[in-house]
């Protein structure tokens, strides 16, 4: 979850933003809840993080740490990142990477 954090922190300074800024486009009403997430302080709802990647002109995949590598990831690395994230994102993830499997690999045995 730090690395959501931290990369949240470098995409707002990649794009010269203040934590003002970024505040006011996600319509908080001061910087100190940005100030908390880029901490750690505040959890992020699976929800919110879509939001923040469009107003970080992103995509919730780059935040999360999963563009670019595909299948790439370590299923620890994804239950961990998922706990930390929300409890119901593990469900989520876990449907994505089913999904993802099948469009890959093919439908499993069972499934024919």
């Amino acid at each position: 979850m730090a690395d959501l954090y931290s990369r949240i922190k470098e995409r707002r300074k990649e794009l010269q933003l203040s934590q003002d800024d970024l505040a006011k486009r996600l319509g908080y009403k001061s910087r100190s809840s940005i100030n908390k997430i880029e901490k750690g302080i505040n959890d992020i709802p699976h929800s919110k993080i879509a939001e923040i990647a469009k107003a970080l002109q992103t995509t919730p995949e780059q935040l999360m740490g999963l563009e670019g590598n595909d299948l790439d990831y370590d299923i620890q690395q994804i239950v961990d990142m998922c706990k930390q994230l929300h409890p119901s994102a593990l469900n989520k993830v876990l449907e994505f990477t089913e999904e993802r499997f099948r469009e890959t690999v093919g439908p499993a045995p069972n499934d024919l």
